[in-house]
């Protein structure tokens, strides 16, 4: 966005002054870009690699420890679903998943200032 390489010494304070935008507004933006891309993805839209990447099980040997965090568990919980079935059905219908992520963002950000 602001093209700013990674070795340049500035401060995450001075990225947001220069994006003009506080904390809050640029976590909102995330999540509405990441959920807009999962309704995309999640529909095929974006080829079926990607469709297969994520819907895939890794073959091999489970890690020691606790799972990570997973793309698609921000996704699920931000749409307020268990499962990615949910969420794929959900973004079927691109007009009640529209309307579902503007529904819940506004829901997430009203919680995030309280």
């Amino acid at each position: 966005m602001l093209k700013v390489s990674w070795v340049d010494k500035i401060t995450n304070v001075e990225i947001l002054r220069r994006m003009g935008k506080s904390t809050p507004e640029l976590l909102k933006d995330i999540r509405e870009r990441k959920l807009k891309f999962a309704g995309h993805m999640m529909r095929g839209s974006s080829g079926q690699l990607l469709l297969d990447i994520i819907e895939g099980d890794v073959e091999g040997p489970r890690p020691r420890g606790r799972p990570r965090r997973m793309w698609l568990d921000d996704v699920k919980e931000w749409l307020g679903v268990r499962s990615y079935e949910e969420c794929k059905e959900l973004a079927m219908n691109r007009e009640l998943f529209r309307t579902t992520v503007t529904r819940r963002l506004a829901t997430i950000d009203h919680d995030d200032a309280t």
